[in-house]
């Protein structure tokens, strides 16, 4: 799966003082937070249009299916042996996420056209989802202490 390791700031005390209090209310909010986390970046993620190509004929040369990139997002909750994760199985999504070189120029016959740009900048939609989210975690770890 791709993704990154998340470290936020602050979090970590706190973590360790909710699981010194509570396994079980420390997994409880691990949990909602992995589950948010997956429905923020649901939401964020790019969809490409459904399209078919045709070459000069009008034959049909191949199509795509929009939508695969947020299909392969893929959640594993956190459990006392494993902390959660949340990712995306696809080969392309870092190029995505990070943006990505092409060479000026080349033809794509899938699309019928030649690259204009030497660089397609990223889209940054997995990590503007774990910014959403941390402070909605951070709230709720500190409700949950209060408990």
């Amino acid at each position: 799966m791709t993704g990154f390791q998340v470290l936020w700031d602050g979090v970590q005390p706190l973590l360790a003082k909710l699981e010194e209090k509570s396994q079980a209310d420390f997994l409880g909010c691990c949990k909602r937070a992995t589950l948010l986390l997956r429905n923020n970046a649901r939401k964020k993620t790019p969809v490409a249009e459904s399209a078919v190509y045709k070459n000069r004929k009008g034959e049909v040369i191949g199509q795509h299916k929009g939508g695969g990139l947020r299909r392969s997002l893929r959640v594993s909750m956190p459990s006392v042996s494993s902390p959660g994760e949340v990712g995306y199985t696809i080969h392309y999504a870092p190029h995505v996420e990070y943006g990505h070189r092409q060479k000026i120029g080349r033809y794509v016959p899938q699309i019928g056209k030649r690259l204009k740009a030497s660089f397609v900048p990223g889209q940054y939609f997995l990590k503007d989802a774990v910014e959403e989210t941390r402070p909605v975690f951070q709230r709720d770890i500190k409700e949950t202490l209060k408990k």
